[in-house]
């Protein structure tokens, strides 16, 4: 790894989220006809007001998937099921109508395990057992 000035140096991207589905996910095909699937992740965080009170605060997390990852949750997550996903941050930049350089930041998924979720009846055909997992690796 080199880190010299004006260098690349290689970086880390990795992230982590346990959260809600928030709403049915939306199943998509690439131009190559492959299936992925864009979906919202509900993902609570605490933090102090300024009364010095925790507070929940709800961020909306973007993901996407692919492969087995996206066919495994969308055949079995449902809007409110709680689910842990491996993955990495993707970003796509823009120029603007204004000529202003814009990014978008989102999450891709490489690994999903589904969690017990507290609902009276499961996904049709979902893996018994509390965790299941499936990888696009």
């Amino acid at each position: 790894m080199k880190g010299g000035r004006g260098e690349m140096t290689s970086g880390f991207n990795h992230a982590v989220l346990l959260g809600k589905l928030a709403a049915a996910p939306e199943q998509l095909t690439t131009k190559n006809g492959k299936a992925f699937l864009k979906a919202v992740l509900s993902v609570s965080t605490y933090r102090k007001s300024a009364e010095d009170v925790s507070e929940e605060h709800v961020v909306s997390v973007p993901i996407t998937l692919f492969g087995k990852t996206a066919e495994v949750f969308g055949k079995y997550v449902l809007p409110g099921d709680v689910v842990h996903l491996a993955g990495h941050l993707d970003s796509y930049g823009w120029t603007d109508d204004q000529g202003k350089k814009r990014y978008s930041l989102s999450f891709v998924g490489d690994q999903l395990t589904l969690l017990p979720n507290t609902r009276k009846e499961l996904s049709p055909q979902r893996p018994k057992g509390d965790r299941f997992e499936c990888s696009s690796r």
